[in-house]
């Protein structure tokens, strides 16, 4: 007796190994996926072309935030390197510096009314 449920005939056990068989193909299949992923991200300090693609933003554009003090980074030779932290909370705090369109206007109608 499995689950309540007995087994009755050899067919049925099939299809339940049958679909054991799928769904272990499938979980192993996600295993692989998370492998990667996990791999791909393992590197404790990243290159300033690493931390481009990780931005995904140019090159240049995190010498220039670095060069202004905007992201951490750490120089033990001739190269800059950035940790995830660092970048993760050079992410974060850009969305505070960037306004919708409304937000803008409402700041206008202000500055307006208090003629500035």
């Amino acid at each position: 007796m499995e689950n309540g449920h007995k087994i009755t005939d050899l067919n049925t056990l099939f299809d339940r190994i049958d679909a054991l068989e799928t769904v272990c193909n499938s979980l192993n299949i996600e295993v692989i996926e998370l492998k990667e992923t996990r791999t791909s991200y393992t590197k404790p300090f990243l290159t300033a072309a690493d931390a481009a693609d990780y931005l995904e933003i140019k090159q240049s554009t995190v010498y220039t935030y670095a060069s202004k003090g905007e992201i951490g980074y750490y120089r033990p030779g001739k190269k800059l390197y950035f940790s995830y932290k660092d970048l993760d909370e050079f992410a974060l705090n850009q969305k505070k510096h960037f306004r919708s369109g409304r937000q803008l206007k409402a700041e206008a109608v202000t500055i307006n009314a208090c003629g500035k």
